[in-house]
């Protein structure tokens, strides 16, 4: 209803002589992309965000002009306007409680996200390398802040053992949902002979068998591999050679 009244105001100030053009001009922007967002693109809310902020600038047009100077011209517009700005606060009472929902989960969503949980139980598991150059390969989905010892870098392309070797990682976060969306039977690939290239190395992965590298940790997030080098030199404990 919200947004109805929105453009339904937006029409409306065409017909008005103050706002004519700056209303057209928002009409003609919203009109498209919001057909395109809803309809024809992967909806994501924040998409739509460049249409809502002019759009919902026509509800100025609920705000006098000016005072009229006769009672019958004064009256109907009034009490149109009131209705629908009392009409506009209703819906907004209506909504506290899914914000106050959403302020809640935005203040509480580090305690709940998987990606930090497998981040730190990633740390604890290599602290002994904290004071040691390590260089960092993370799956864009996963999360890793900056550190002054290591350096880290994701990619937004399909990983293969040729890219893998080139950047010589010597720690590798994979994302569990990216192997599975990768090793999908009904995914294609662009460039079938690169795409098969691309599931063996997420094939290896999902099995734990990164030729060169030892799965350090697997959680339902992602996996933590280590390369044969640095499990050699600094987990003696673990099994590093398959």
């Amino acid at each position: 209803a919200f947004i109805l009244l929105a453009f339904a105001l937006t029409i409306f100030g065409i017909w008005q002589e103050r706002s004519r053009f700056h209303s057209a001009l928002i009409l003609a922007w919203a009109l498209p992309l919001s057909v395109s967002v809803f309809f024809f693109t992967h909806f994501k809310y924040q998409y739509w965000l460049p249409v809502a902020l002019p759009l919902y600038s026509s509800f100025a047009l609920l705000l006098p002009d000016k005072l009229e100077t006769s009672p019958l011209k004064r009256s109907l517009p009034f009490v149109v306007r009131v209705g629908l700005i009392v009409l506009v606060f209703i819906q907004g009472g209506l909504f506290l409680k899914t914000d106050g929902t959403i302020i809640n989960k935005r203040f509480t969503a580090l305690n709940a996200n998987a990606a930090i949980a497998f981040y730190n139980e990633s740390m604890l598991r290599l602290d002994r390398l904290k004071d040691k150059p390590q260089k960092v390969y993370y799956d864009y989905r996963l999360y890793f802040p900056s550190n002054k010892n290591w350096s880290a870098g994701t990619n937004y392309d399909l990983l293969d053992y040729e890219y893998i070797e080139e950047n010589d990682f010597t720690i590798l976060m994979l994302s569990t949902q990216r192997i599975a969306d990768y090793l999908n039977p009904n995914v294609v690939g662009v460039n079938p002979d690169k795409f098969a290239e691309n599931q063996r190395f997420y094939r290896d992965a999902k099995e734990g068998e990164i030729s060169g590298y030892h799965l350090l940790y697997s959680g339902q997030k992602a996996l933590l591999f280590i390369s044969q080098e640095v499990c050699l030199a600094d987990f003696p404990e673990e099994s590093c050679i398959h």
